[in-house]
Order: C-alpha cells, then sequence, then structure tokens
C-alpha cells in the first residue's frame, strides 16, 4: 500500500436560489436549497485503472442518497 494519497475526491454543499429542473419523465420542477458539487475527482497516473476513481465516486453518490440534496452536480 502506498505511503501517500493517490486518489481523492470532494464534495461542496451549499444553498442555492430556486432554478428550473427537468425530471427523467420530460416535466420540469423548481428546485432550491441543497446542493452538492462534486469536485477535485483526481488519481495519480500511476494508480489508474484501478477502479480508485469509480469507489470515490460511489462513496460520493451513497452519502448524496443519505442527505437531503435537491441536485448533486458534477464540475
Amino acid at each position: 500500500a502506498p505511503d501517500r494519497v493517490v486518489a481523492g475526491a470532494g464534495v461542496q454543499r451549499r444553498r442555492v436560489l430556486p432554478f428550473p429542473q427537468s425530471e427523467v419523465d420530460g416535466t420540469v420542477r423548481v428546485a432550491a436549497g441543497d446542493q452538492a458539487i462534486v469536485v477535485n475527482v483526481y488519481t495519480d497516473p500511476p494508480y489508474r485503472r484501478h477502479g480508485l476513481a469509480r469507489r470515490l465516486m460511489q462513496a460520493v453518490l451513497d452519502w448524496a442518497a443519505s442527505v437531503p440534496l435537491d441536485s448533486l452536480v458534477l464540475h
């Protein structure tokens, strides 16, 4: 195991003003309030293609499903 960080991801949570948001069925609703932005997803080149970013993103998605959010955005 490496003795340094080789992959990472961050999430910034913020309050946003109301905005239109399209749903899967084509309807539009007004979303507002809590939004999270996924930032700085990175894996050092020698450690890429081993599923680290996928595991990080799954952890972010699991977290996002456990808290009240109106939207999750990948920056």
